[in-house]
């Protein structure tokens, strides 16, 4: 039987900035580096050969983010299935990420975009 990869494993992207264009789902995203909320460094290149669902979010504990978060949580074990990991970006700092996620039960990477460099490359 075959079985086909679901639409939510597309690269999504939501800008941060609306009066920015925002990347069609499928587009490639630039290579980028970032600290995660465990103060490790994480690169777009290191999920080579993986599913990737980007997502960019507003704040760190807010209800529609932390409900989001939730959700991907939830459902990470379908996506592990296809290969695909769960990548969060917020302008929030690494340490404010890392309260989110142990509130939170959290697992995957949220990354600190702290100077803004990805969201406005991501989003232009």
């Amino acid at each position: 039987m075959k079985t086909s990869v679901p639409s939510v494993l597309l690269l999504l992207a939501v800008s941060l900035f609306a009066a920015d264009p925002v990347p069609q789902a499928g587009q490639s995203a630039p290579d980028f580096t970032l600290p995660s909320q465990d103060g490790s460094k994480i690169s777009l290149h290191d999920f080579k050969g993986k599913w990737v669902v980007l997502y960019f979010y507003p704040k760190d504990g807010t209800p529609g983010c932390t409900i989001e978060a939730h959700n991907f949580q939830r459902d990470l074990a379908k996506y592990e299935q296809y290969r695909a990991v769960i990548v969060g970006v917020s302008l929030d700092s690494a340490s404010s990420h890392q309260e989110f996620c142990a509130k939170q039960g959290l697992t995957f990477k949220l990354l600190a975009d702290t100077e803004t460099s990805v969201s406005r490359n991501v989003a232009k």
